[in-house]
């Protein structure tokens, strides 16, 4: 069957009837029958007798049924594979990201039990593909004819056609450079080694979340953070000072850390990822310092648990300073290649003795639900 649609049949045989059941886990479908289909009767989820017409026969997500006499048609009849199945639209756009500065990804799925014949087109340049019947989220790459330029707003408006349907996204994007770490690094929780790198300043009130304007965040001093991220092909490396007035850490456990004052740091390496959550190469780790000692967890994928890595942090008045190496092999991840583009953010917990009040970050997508495709995304330059 197709990606979204699916078909089960049981026999009956003391009432002599097969039973084909249908149903939908995406939007509504018709099918077509196939001229001079045996006669049986149609039920919906409520056993009320339906009567397809020359549109065809609407199926959704409550399932339909179609009862036929087992005697005559036996218990895998070959007319159920000519049945047609029509969706609104013939293939769909998932999602639309960058591998590289000059190489375009798009995940395409084909709700239908036909190959479509899918041309994508970008920056004048066109393309086509066979999508097999019932493909989910096949990934199509395409060259780009001019690179993305890093540090600017950008738009690439991508068009999909599939014979008479058409249909086009805008990639919307800002990249911005991931460097190597800085010559003598060491996680120390001393950030002198940084002074030549841009940090990243958290400050505004548009970073905190939840947007609610009686959490209690009373300004930069309450909250704020100054953050340093670099990468190679050996590790993620990452080192913050936050400005917080009052450190509070009554949990320092990989399942429950982030309740405390603490950071959580997620990466979507392939930049693949879109609004429904984590996929299985995306990672999401945690820094929290518990009394003098810090720690280090990886909190997704399951099982959570502490990592082993360089990390450290210290108290100072006023503010707490992280600094960690998150090797790509210790996240079981491979290493990645120069010029790939990644999506990360972070955040930093605020707990003033009464639990996680609110936090401030990067982008959304990490508190409130996890949701990668809004990320910042970094292109790796080394």
């Amino acid at each position: 069957m197709s990606s979204d649609v699916w078909r089960a049949t049981f026999t009956v045989p003391e009432r002599d009837q097969l039973v084909v059941v249908w149903w939908t886990e995406g939007e509504a479908v018709r099918l077509d029958l196939p001229a001079g289909e045996p006669s049986g009767t149609w039920l919906d989820s409520f056993c009320r007798v339906l009567r397809p017409k020359g549109e065809g026969l609407k199926i959704s997500r409550l399932p339909v049924y179609w009862v036929l006499p087992l005697s005559k048609v036996g218990p895998g009849p070959a007319f159920l594979k000519g049945i047609e199945i029509r969706p609104a639209q013939p293939v769909r756009v998932d999602k639309v990201f960058l591998a590289t500065t000059d190489r375009l990804a798009v995940q395409v799925s084909n709700p239908t039990n036909k190959v479509q014949a899918v041309t994508v087109e970008a920056q004048g340049r066109k393309q086509t593909f066979d999508m097999p019947a019932g493909a989910n989220r096949v990934r199509l790459d395409m060259a780009l004819v001019s690179p993305l330029p890093i540090g600017r707003d950008v738009e690439v408006p991508v068009t999909m056609s599939c014979g008479d349907f058409r249909e086009e996204v805008v990639l919307r994007t800002h990249l911005q450079s991931l460097e190597p770490p800085p010559n003598g690094f060491q996680a120390d929780a001393e950030l002198d080694e940084w002074k030549n790198h841009r940090s990243l300043r958290l400050a505004e009130r548009s970073q905190i979340l939840p947007p609610d304007p009686t959490v209690g965040w009373d300004g930069p001093a309450d909250l704020s953070v100054d953050a340093y991220l670099a990468a190679d092909g050996k590790a993620l490396y990452f080192a913050a000072a936050v400005t917080d007035d009052k450190h509070a850490a009554p949990a320092v456990g990989p399942d429950d850390f982030w309740k405390s004052d603490s950071l959580q740091i997620a990466l979507d390496p392939e930049n693949d990822s879109g609004a429904e959550g984590f996929d299985s190469n995306d990672r999401e780790v945690g820094l929290v310092l518990g009394g003098k000692e810090a720690r280090a967890f990886i909190s997704y994928p399951e099982p959570r648990r502490r990592l082993e890595v360089p990390v450290a942090a210290r108290r100072e008045e006023g503010w707490t300073v992280y600094e960690a190496a998150f090797a790509w092999a210790a996240l079981g991840l491979k290493s990645p290649q120069p010029g790939q583009i990644m999506a990360l953010n972070f955040i930093a917990n605020e707990n003033d003795g009464e639990g996680r009040v609110y936090w401030i970050g990067l982008t959304p997508g990490i508190g409130e639900a996890k949701v990668p495709a809004v990320y910042q995304q970094f292109w790796l330059g080394w």
